[in-house]
């Protein structure tokens, strides 16, 4: 009994280490009810300590009170040391990297517009697939074969995607315009860049200070609204050098990037680097400079998909739903890979075990599509990025 006050009066450290979410926490947290309920029982001998009664509620705002004050305090710890979370972590990486968190990008959907010829379709023109609204980007005039296509933003950022040919119904009316569908699925949403990925960024790519080093220029690429993924190489060599599988020239730069409007990117690596060194790319961009073309490349990843197999022992106790919850699962796995990274059978499982509950999971497999299924790592080129379907996700009742 008395933990808190033995470890103080030990000069024993408060807090721990929690290495699964790297922050700091107070090791103590569930001794606090035990310690109340010792402090007030020496006090009264023979007190009713029980919850219901007025002095157990005294004891629960207390311990309400203390974990509010310990929860600011883990707070300022972690954003000293750890960078923090929320506030804390964007006054920490701004401060230390010059690097904002950056905002949500929502929805976007090519919709074609039919009616009658030559009517204006104005801005605020807004339709929805009966889930999400979207609003027309930039006001269109129907031709003259009486159809337009446009592109449609979601007003609001959420994981819903609209399906093909979903977009269909009208929010706002428009004198001449008749039907609205997409024949493309929408693109998913770009959510608000989370605590751990701001966190990453910040320690994998450093400052983005313009100093024309490769690593600030992945910096400040990745700071570019709609990225998501970024990677790459750079041979300062006077001689060709293989990078993940792909030959970079003497003096030569690679940049993979997931994301984000292709001149965004180019004007930032303009900005970040002087012209001169050789940039490789299946992308181009021309940016004007004085009257001067400069041309920047660089590589938009390669889909390279995948398929697995899952064999589950069912009994009784497994939900109905599991093979949509695993499907979902793994495809927030392959979701969340790097560009360019090695992929393992271990780490599938251990994203399964970690995140699914209930389930008796005896065997996972997988492989690139045309590939055997097995447990050989799979590993990605310098502009790989893995992908999958869930109708590449096998999941087998055995």
């Amino acid at each position: 009994m008395f933990n808190i006050d033995n470890a103080i009066t030990n000069n024993e450290n408060l807090f721990k280490l929690n290495e699964e979410t790297g922050r700091a926490e107070f090791k103590y947290k569930d001794d606090l009810q035990a310690e109340y309920n010792a402090l007030y029982s020496n006090l009264f001998p023979n007190l009713n300590l029980d919850p219901s009664t007025p002095q157990g509620q005294i004891i629960t705002a207390e311990i309400q009170s203390d974990l509010a004050t310990i929860s600011n305090i883990e707070a300022v710890l972690n954003a000293f040391f750890f960078g923090g979370s929320g506030t804390f972590l964007d006054l920490w990486a701004w401060n230390t990297f010059r690097v904002v968190r950056k905002a949500g990008v929502a929805s976007t959907a090519t919709v074609t517009i039919t009616g009658v010829p030559s009517t204006e379709v104005p801005a605020g023109f807004t339709i929805t697939d009966g889930t999400q609204n979207y609003t027309i980007v930039t006001p269109v005039t129907i031709g003259a074969l009486g159809s337009v296509d446009a592109i449609f933003q979601a007003t609001e950022i959420s994981t819903h995607v609209a399906s093909a040919g979903s977009i269909t119904d009208f929010v706002t009316i428009v004198d001449g315009v008749e039907t609205v569908t997409n024949a493309d699925a929408a693109t998913a949403a770009i959510l608000r860049e989370s605590d751990d990925s701001l966190l990453g960024r910040c320690y994998t790519f450093g400052a983005t200070a313009t100093n024309s080093s490769f690593r600030s220029i992945l910096a400040n690429v990745g700071q570019v609204s709609g990225v998501s993924k970024i990677a790459g190489a750079e041979n300062y060599t006077g001689a060709p050098k293989v990078f993940g599988g792909v030959e970079l020239p003497d003096h030569s730069i690679a940049i993979v990037v997931q994301g984000g409007e292709d001149a965004d990117i180019a004007a930032v690596i303009q900005n970040s680097r002087a012209t001169g060194c050789d940039m490789l790319g299946n992308t181009t961009v021309t940016v004007m400079d004085a009257g001067v073309e400069y041309v920047y490349s660089f590589f938009r990843p390669v889909s390279v998909p995948l398929k697995m197999r899952v064999e589950v022992i069912v009994n009784t106790a497994t939900p109905t739903n599991y093979e949509t919850v695993i499907k979902e699962n793994l495809t927030a796995f392959v979701g969340d890979l790097a560009i360019n990274t090695v992929i393992t059978q271990p780490s599938i499982a251990k994203w399964l075990y970690r995140n699914i509950n209930g389930l008796e999971i005896s065997d996972v497999t997988f492989s690139k599509v045309g590939d055997a299924l097995g447990y050989a790592p799979v590993s990605l080129s310098l502009i790989d990025i893995a992908s999958i379907t869930s109708l590449d996700i096998e999941v087998v009742a055995v």
